[in-house]
């Protein structure tokens, strides 16, 4: 379909588009936004558009990066060590870590510092001798500037991490970062400047097994359910991250689990990476919602998903917390726990196209 800026143009929401774009389309061709003039989204990979308001507004956007934060504090909260940096000077806890270069982004930039005489970069070189005496195994590896679980490695000894960093050779992945594992559980917490989106628990991917089924079938049958719910996955059932996994409790993808048998086949608790939810934003504690909200504040945001390490979200005396990641543009996957989080998600994103002006929007009435 070939789209001209004319208005109450029908545009088609084609499958492969982010579903923050699919949202966005469908609210415009049903004319609920009223305060846009027209929509111009790029048709073959739908990843890019235009959104033309009635005042003479003009938003545009990219993937699901939908102009609400500043480019500068969007940038920063993508690098992770960035990131990590501001975090910990404005007094958060964050797991103890370190970015390290590859040989191809020394290589870069050396032709840009090494005339100032720097040379001072922290190589993969040292990394095994940073991860021994000062963060312990196991640890994570991942890619400094990475989204969605990509990448995403916990590691148990120096043989894991040389592995990665062979794969991140291939992959062209030029830093990578490492930190201590925190073994908490892990919460997700979308914060939209002074409002709580919604709060939820995140769990890493498990098999439950019936008896007949090996975790290979049980998995490619999860991994077709989240495809048809709607769900962006990253994962495949031939992950090494997953044999590593099941090689370690001495399983493999031929197994057949018993029935109702439990079995984590992978450490990453992203839901891009088949992880699962459990809704907690009418439990969590206000003293872990203000943390949040001045957070974003404080990292110059508007809209934020934080990654929370917390003992327990229901408790404002837990003892220990980390922030795991921050993320200028989180995909709200909170609207896969049911309808009624599916309608938030949905008026959430309403306010945000409809209107021209991020300050103007008011979440109050639709989240309380």
């Amino acid at each position: 379909m070939i789209y001209n800026e004319r208005e109450n143009i029908m545009i088609e929401a084609k499958p492969h588009y982010f579903h923050p774009v699919r949202l966005l389309i469908q609210l415009y061709n049903g004319g609920k936004l009223t305060n846009v003039r027209s929509l111009n989204i790029e048709p073959e990979y739908g990843r890019v558009g235009r959104i033309f308001y009635k005042d003479g507004s003009v938003r545009m956007f990219s993937g699901v990066d939908f102009g609400i934060n500043s480019h500068g504090s969007s940038s920063i909260a993508k690098d992770k060590g960035y990131a990590k940096y501001f975090l910990n000077s404005l007094g958060y806890n964050t797991p103890a870590g370190k970015v390290f270069l590859m040989p191809n982004c020394i290589k870069t930039i050396d032709k840009n510092l090494a005339v100032y005489g720097f040379k001072d970069y922290s190589t993969i070189n040292d990394i095994y001798s940073y991860i021994n005496s000062t963060i312990g195994y196991p640890c994570i590896v991942k890619p400094n500037n990475g989204a969605k679980g990509v990448g995403v490695y916990k590691c148990f000894n120096d043989n894991n991490v040389r592995s990665v960093i062979e794969e991140y050779n291939k992959e062209y992945i030029n830093i990578l970062i490492v930190e201590k594992y925190i073994d908490l559980p892990a919460y997700r917490i979308d914060v939209f400047r002074d409002e709580i989106i919604c709060c939820y628990l995140r769990k890493p991917l498990s098999i439950i097994g019936d008896g007949k089924s090996t975790i290979g079938e049980l998995l490619s049958n999860k991994i077709d359910g989240f495809i048809e719910e709607g769900r962006t996955i990253s994962i495949k059932s031939d992950d090494p991250r997953i044999y590593n996994n099941l090689k370690r409790k001495n399983l493999n993808l031929n197994t057949v689990l018993s029935a109702d048998e439990d079995v984590v086949i992978h450490n990453c608790s992203n839901l891009s990476t088949g992880g699962e939810t459990e809704n907690f934003t009418e439990k969590i504690n206000p003293y872990w919602k203000d943390l949040c909200v001045n957070l974003t504040k404080d990292m110059g945001l508007f809209l934020c998903g934080v990654d929370i390490f917390c003992a327990d979200i229901e408790n404002s005396n837990a003892e220990y917390y980390s922030i795991h990641e921050i993320n200028a543009s989180p995909g709200l996957d909170y609207s896969t726990l049911g309808e009624r989080q599916k309608d938030v998600v949905r008026k959430f994103y309403y306010n945000i196209f409809n209107e021209s002006k991020i300050e103007h929007v008011n979440l109050s009435n639709i989240i309380n």
